[in-house]
């Protein structure tokens, strides 16, 4: 039986004298609110500072689909009869491996840095603009080694990702400057092209003039037949190098300059900024000594 309580019944002395964990956290809060604001302005604002101080870092994609697929298209017959001419036709997955793998090299990466005078741009501190040459430190000169090029650009500028749910590829250059950043992911795709259609005529033009000199001193109708059938491999190789500008990557999107930075992320590190000072705020209010109770 549930005994009814007056609405004028005197609340226990127990009770006020005994308020809950959380009423005290409320009432230690408020005491201290000048101090957590103030901290936590603090932080916010330093947060704010170092956003607004730190260089700005752009992303320019080109979007590319691999269209070194010899395999599928009219010359994937000549497949199997490869390797007895020595012609590397490969799948179409081996030769995009092997575009991207000369993409992302050393050689490739480094012949392009030095074609475009770029180790200045990407070691500031270290040239000397107006005497155009390397700053002296200890008596050593600055200049990065091609090794220390190579490793900065490929680790901190380039990267080259497949998209997850299609075969397309995504070349990223990341720069403080965005119409750079686009170039430089323009330039390096229109050399890749360059340099594997050259690759592709020379390769195929060595194995056509073999299949020619071995056409020309083999007696042999039905062999003549057969090394006349083969030398179809090469010729289309080279037919379609030379035809086809854009020849292990087609670029679907260029790369334009970017409008917004990718880094630093100035809205985050404010409200990191504000999340941590509320923290510390309110840490040191419960650390320092409590209020005084009121009588």
């Amino acid at each position: 039986m549930t005994i009814p309580i007056p609405p004028n019944a005197p609340i226990p002395a127990e009770a006020l004298a005994s308020p809950s964990p959380l009423h005290d956290l409320l009432r230690l809060i408020w005491y201290r609110k000048w101090s957590i604001g103030l901290i936590t302005a603090c932080c916010g604002g330093l947060a704010i500072a170092m956003a607004y101080s730190m260089t700005p870092y752009y992303r320019a994609s080109v979007l590319l689909d691999p269209v070194l697929k010899i395999d599928q298209s009219a010359g994937g017959g000549w497949q199997g009869a490869s390797p007895l001419i020595g012609l590397s036709l490969g799948k179409g997955d081996e030769a995009t491996e092997t575009s991207v793998a000369v993409l992302t090299s050393r050689e490739f990466t480094e012949s392009f840095l030095r074609e475009k005078h770029l180790l200045p741009v990407l070691f500031p501190k270290r040239w000397d603009g107006e005497a155009g040459r390397w700053k002296t430190i200890d008596g050593k000169s600055s200049e990065p080694t091609a090794w220390e090029a190579y490793s900065y650009f490929d680790e901190s500028v380039r990267k080259v990702v497949k998209n997850a749910n299609d075969h397309l590829y995504r070349l990223q250059i990341e720069w403080k400057d965005p119409a750079v950043a686009a170039e430089w992911a323009n330039d390096l795709v229109i050399r890749l092209n360059a340099l594997m259609r050259e690759q592709a005529i020379s390769e195929g033009q060595k194995h056509l003039d073999s299949l020619l000199d071995l056409l020309a001193t083999t007696p042999d109708v039905a062999a003549k037949e057969t090394i006349s059938r083969l030398t179809e491999g090469p010729i289309l190789k080279i037919t379609m190098a030379k035809t086809r500008e854009q020849y292990a990557f087609e670029i679907v999107d260029a790369a334009i300059p970017a409008k917004d930075p990718i880094r630093p992320k100035k809205f985050m590190m404010a409200f990191l900024g504000l999340l941590v000072g509320a923290f510390l705020g309110g840490l040191q209010a419960v650390l320092r000594a409590p209020p005084p109770r009121r009588g």
